[in-house]
C-alpha cells in the first residue's frame, strides 16, 4: 500500500521488493508512478505455486517493519505492507541491487566546488511543525568549502526563509514538475539533505 508522495512511494517500493527478492516471493504490487521514474520488472516468484492465494496474511506496519525485513526465513504467508518503512540503514547494503532496478537516464556530475540545498517548506508536518529552520542549514554551510550554492524548494515565494542565505548568492530552483528538481539533484556530489525521502532518494 502506497502512502505519501514520491519520495515515500519510492522507498516503500524498494522496501516491498527487497524483501520478495530476498525469499524469492512474487511481487504483487506494481510500482505506482511510471510517469516519474521507470523500474525494471521484478522476476523473484515467477514460478511460485498458487496456492499463495490461500496463504494468511501478515500485515506489516512501522511498528513490525524492522523485524519482518530481518527475517532469516519467510514463512507461507502473503506480506501486506502498510509502512513507511524508512529504516534506511536497512537498505544500505543493498544499493547496488536497489540501482538495478531504476531506469535512470545518465546524469552528468557536478563537482565538489558546488554544493545542493533542499528547503522543504510545504505539506510537512502539523502547521509546518517539521520544517527546518534555517540555522540547521547554515551550520552545515559554514563547514562547507564551495564556490555556488543551489537551492531546491517547492515554494520559492517564501522568501523570508531565503534571507538567511544571501551572503552565499544561492541559486533558487523550483520547477513545476517535481521530477526535473529530482533528476537535477541527482547530478550533485554534494548535497545538504533534511528529513525529507525527495532529496535522499535522489542522491542514493
Amino acid at each position: 500500500l502506497y502512502q505519501g508522495r514520491f519520495g515515500n512511494n519510492i522507498v516503500q517500493y524498494w522496501a516491498g521488493r527487497l524483501f520478495a527478492e530476498r525469499h524469492n516471493l512474487k511481487l504483487q504490487t506494481d510500482w505506482n508512478r511510471p510517469n516519474y521514474v521507470g523500474v525494471y520488472p521484478c522476476r523473484s516468484g515467477e514460478n511460485e505455486s498458487e496456492n499463495w492465494k490461500n496463504y494468511p496474511e501478515v500485515e506489516v506496519t512501522d511498528l513490525t517493519f524492522e523485524r519482518v525485513m530481518s527475517m532469516d526465513r519467510a514463512g507461507d504467508a502473503m506480506y501486506y505492507f502498510k509502512s513507511y518503512s524508512q529504516f534506511l540503514y536497512l537498505f544500505e547494503p543493498h544499493l547496488e541491487q536497489i540501482r538495478s532496478w531504476m531506469q535512470l537516464p545518465e546524469a552528468p556530475t557536478i563537482g565538489d566546488d558546488e554544493i545542493a540545498m533542499h528547503v522543504r517548506l510545504t505539506d510537512h508536518g502539523f502547521n509546518g511543525s517539521l520544517i527546518l529552520s534555517p540555522k540547521w542549514y547554515c551550520d552545515i554551510l559554514e563547514k562547507e568549502s564551495f564556490k555556488k550554492l543551489t537551492i531546491f524548494t517547492e515554494d520559492s515565494c517564501a522568501t523570508s526563509m531565503f534571507e538567511k542565505y544571501r551572503k552565499w548568492n544561492p541559486e533558487i530552483v523550483s520547477s513545476p514538475d517535481c521530477m526535473t528538481d529530482w533528476h537535477h539533484l541527482r547530478q550533485f556530489r554534494k548535497v545538504i539533505i533534511p528529513n525529507s525521502t525527495f532529496s535522499l532518494t535522489s542522491v542514493l
